[in-house]
Order: structure tokens, then C-alpha cells, then sequence
């Protein structure tokens, strides 16, 4: 850990913007900066609403990584010209540890009946091959690339809109549907911001859209051609649209979490398919272009770990040789590299232990469409807890 760090956290701006974890980075005199040793305080009112990346930031910033040999280089792009709320967006609910032990249960006993449900359908259907059936992975291999098994889809675009959450609920979403279905699945995170209440282009959390999608209608997401994107612009919900993407559960990953082991973020990956993570994007990681991304978790002053977290994407594999997981970003295709497979950009190598990629990762099992579970279990109802307003930014008071 670089010792010319300090990173500090206000919670007016965690109520102003939906942001948790959003870090100011202060730099001692003399020092270089490097990708995450920003010279402003990304908590001001002004930097939140000003480029995360402006020019002369960017060359120190790059200047940095040569000295330090870092593992990842930056290169100019659009995204370094929007701000801080446009690009991240992780408000995490207050009450996310009981949510997560009641889930636990929820979650296995949804599992469990799908997986009956499952069973009796391949013996009803034993000539029909379950798409779902035909794929074999393993947390064992050395290295895993959801997209080689065909089942990531495009990388998507939030714009100018805090709505990163959405965006990973239904990438991990739509990859497990393409395990469990096939075909060409493109759900609406237009229909997910107006109606679902798990978030706004202020923030938002992903588990909130799973739960929106859980069960039959009128739960479940729209397809984007019924509801083109058009963020920030948002306008009341349309009961009126057909939900044909559905949820059968969801869960966090690991016996802690908060902080799941990277064994146990390999099993739920090759278990589940594509998973919703969360990651601190700050300085160099606006401006990625190759390599892989190895800054360091934030600390307080006494040295200790802070998790401290701002954005949320999707994690579709991982390679131990690079001790690095893959996620998938939703800031378009001009940010980002192809990641050693195919043409489209928008992907990143991240160190295992890099920028607290992997707090709070989850998992969301699609409904097969080819059955359904006949009865639900009796379980308790977990309400989606409305994301608070957004507060207003008062210049210079904190």
C-alpha cells in the first residue's frame, strides 16, 4: 500500500447522490500521483458535477502508473469527460446484512424447488436437452470466460445516469437466462428504473431489481425493444408493458457477504452464471484501456482496510495467472479493452484484491421457460426498500 494515501468519507454526499463509498483522496506534498492519488477531493459539490478525469489530471495520473510500474494503462476516452454521479450509482440498503441471512434461506429453498421442478420436467421430456445441462465448468480451471460459452450479452451503455445498478442486475440477469434458455435476451433498464423502486439515476442496488423480477405477473422486466433506454429521462411506469423475464431467487455469495472469498465467488460463478459486484472506480479506473487494473482498497489513517464502494458491474470470469477477475462495465464501448476474446470493448482485467472488487457479490437464477416451480414455497416477503431522495448539494457545507 502506497503510504501517501488518505482517504476520507462524508455521508452528506452518500445522502446527496446515492453513492455509497465514494472516497476523497488527499495527496501528501511532493508526491506523484498515481491512478487513485487524486488532487481534488471527489466529494466536493463541484468535482461530483465536474470531468473525473480533466487533462492535466489525466498525464499525472499516467505519469504515476510508469513510475510505480503499475500492471494496467489508462488512454483518453469519453467516459473521463462525464462526472462522478453519471458513472457510478451504489446506494447499499441499510438493512443489507438481515436481508442477506433471510435471503439465505429464501434463496435455498427457491433453488431447491426449481431443481424438483427441473427433475420432473427431464423425465417427462427425456428426448429434449435442457440448455442448462449441457454446459460444464468448474471453480477448479485455472482460467474461465463466460463469454467463450456464449452466454455474456453486449456491453451496454448507462449514459448519463447513476443507474450502474441496474445495469449489472440484468447483465448477471441475462446471462444466467442464456444458460438456462438460449436465445437473445435484452431486458428494458428503462422499465427496471421506472417501476422496479430498487433505484433512480441517483443510485440504486441490484438485489432490489431481482426482487422486482421475482415470481410470475405482473412481476417481472419488459424487453427493451418495448422500452428503449432513454436515461436520464424518466417517466412513470407502464403497467400496461409484457414482463416475459423473470426470477425464480437470488442470493449473496459466501458465508460473509460483505466479503466473499474468491473460492467462493468462483463457485457462485460457475454455478450461477455472470454475477453483480460492486468495485471503488476512481482515477485511473475511468480511464482503463489494457492490463490489469491493481490499485489498492483504500485505508484510514491507521492502515486499516476501508470498504468503501461507488459502483456496481458484472463479473464473467476470472485467470489465476493474472490473479485477476473479468468484469464487464456499462459505460459503452469506448471505455475499456476487448480482454483477450472478440472485437467489443468495454471489459476489464481487475487484481483479485484490487479496489474492493467483490463486495457484496450476488447471484440471480432466471426462470427456465421450458418449466415452472407448481407451488411456491411458503417464505416471508422481503419488501424492496425505496431508495431515500436524493438531498440537495449545499455549496460548501458538509
Amino acid at each position: 500500500m502506497r503510504p501517501y494515501l488518505r482517504y476520507t468519507l462524508s455521508m452528506l454526499v452518500l445522502g446527496a447522490i446515492g453513492v455509497t463509498g465514494c472516497s476523497s483522496v488527499e495527496q501528501s506534498e511532493g508526491t506523484d500521483a498515481t491512478s487513485d492519488e487524486v488532487v481534488r477531493d471527489l466529494l466536493t459539490p463541484i468535482a461530483l458535477r465536474t470531468p473525473v478525469l480533466p487533462s492535466a489530471e489525466f498525464e499525472r495520473v499516467r505519469a504515476g502508473l510508469l513510475r510505480r510500474n503499475a500492471r494496467y494503462d489508462i488512454a483518453a476516452n469519453a467516459v473521463i469527460n462525464r462526472n462522478l454521479m453519471q458513472l457510478t450509482g451504489v446506494t447499499l440498503p441499510s438493512d443489507v446484512r438481515q436481508v442477506a441471512e433471510v435471503q439465505k434461506k429464501v434463496s435455498a429453498d427457491l433453488v431447491a424447488a426449481d431443481l424438483t421442478a427441473r427433475d420432473a420436467f427431464v423425465r417427462a421430456n427425456p428426448a429434449e436437452r435442457l440448455p442448462e445441462l449441457a454446459i460444464h465448468v468448474f471453480p477448479s480451471f485455472t482460467a474461465f470466460d463466460w463469454r467463450k460459452e456464449g452466454k455474456v450479452t453486449p456491453v451496454r451503455d448507462q449514459g448519463n445516469c447513476g443507474s450502474c445498478w441496474d445495469f449489472a442486475a440484468l447483465g448477471a440477469f441475462e446471462g444466467s437466462y442464456l444458460i438456462r434458455n438460449g436465445g437473445s435476451p435484452d431486458a428494458s433498464e428503462q422499465q427496471i428504473l421506472e417501476c422496479s423502486g430498487a433505484g433512480s439515476c441517483g443510485g440504486g442496488f441490484y438485489t432490489g431489481v431481482w426482487t422486482f423480477m421475482e415470481g410470475t405477473a405482473p412481476h417481472g422486466a419488459a424487453t427493451e425493444a418495448a422500452r428503449p433506454y432513454s436515461a436520464p429521462t424518466v417517466l412513470a411506469c407502464d403497467s400496461s408493458l409484457s414482463r416475459p423475464y423473470r426470477v425464480v431467487t437470488w442470493g449473496y455469495v459466501g458465508a460473509n457477504p460483505q466479503q466473499p472469498t474468491v473460492a467462493e465467488i468462483k463457485k457462485a460463478l460457475t454455478t450461477y452464471g455472470p454475477l453483480a459486484t460492486t468495485v471503488l472506480a476512481a482515477g485511473g479506473f475511468f480511464g482503463y484501456s489494457s492490463g490489469v487494473y491493481d490499485e489498492a482498497p483504500p485505508t484510514d489513517a491507521a492502515g486499516n482496510r476501508k470498504f468503501d464502494i461507488n459502483h456496481a458491474i458484472t463479473l464473467i470470469g476470472w485467470d489465476d495467472a493474472k490473479h485477476a477477475w473479468l468484469i464487464k462495465n456499462s459505460w459503452g464501448n469506448g471505455w475499456g479493452s476487448e480482454a483477450g476474446f472478440g472485437s467489443e470493448k468495454g471489459y476489464m482485467w481487475i487484481d483479485f484484491d484490487a479496489a474492493n472488487i467483490g463486495l457484496w457479490t450476488a447471484w440471480v437464477q432466471a426462470q427456465n421457460n421450458r418449466f415452472a416451480i407448481p407451488v411456491r414455497p411458503l417464505i416471508p416477503i422481503i419488501p424492496i426498500r425505496p431508495i431515500p431522495p436524493i438531498r440537495p448539494i449545499i455549496p460548501g457545507r458538509f
